[in-house]
């Protein structure tokens, strides 16, 4: 195995376990550390250099560039967290204009598949507390419900990773 080869694999193994740090850390206590996004974007110019690609960078820029301005939307209006925008920024570099699609269709998969059944626990769970309870309160469980959106970015991450050497 040559020098370049094995310095890519490393920089996706590493990038792989940070994106499940970062989905062990939302789905325990609701927060994505931000040395975590820092050290997922500083692994991208090691997988550069060693697959010896410098041209797709605007392209990635340019996809990471605009998922921040996305999520700082969906942040404005509270409707994803800080952590979850710095995730997805991070991770969009890493997919880059070939993989970006990919990467929102699956981590909107995953997110919705983790909402369902945090719903579907929350209005069980109601449920079961208050047994004669009116469907308007069980929904209202449902609708304060958190959701670690990060542990559904790190699952499209993953598939990112899955394919990355394809840009």
């Amino acid at each position: 195995m040559d020098f370049p080869l094995l310095v890519d694999r490393l920089a996706l193994t590493a990038f792989a376990g940070l994106l499940v740090w970062a989905a062990w850390s939302d789905l325990r206590a609701y927060i994505i550390p931000n040395r975590l996004c820092i050290a997922v974007a500083a692994l991208f110019p090691a997988h550069i250099l060693a697959i010896g690609t410098p041209e797709i960078v605007p392209g990635a820029l340019a996809a990471a560039g605009a998922t921040f301005l996305a999520g700082f939307a969906l942040f404005a209006f509270r409707i994803a967290g800080g952590g979850d925008v710095k995730l997805m920024t991070v991770v969009a570099l890493w997919a880059g204009p070939v993989r970006i699609a990919d990467f929102l269709i699956m981590t909107a998969l995953a997110g919705g598949l983790l909402a369902a059944l945090l719903a579907a626990r929350a209005w069980r769970e109601h449920a079961e507390a208050v047994p004669g309870g009116s469907t308007g309160l069980r929904l209202v469980a449902i609708r304060d419900t958190k959701v670690p959106y990060g542990a559904a970015i790190a699952l499209g991450g993953l598939y990112v990773a899955s394919g990355v050497t394809a840009l």
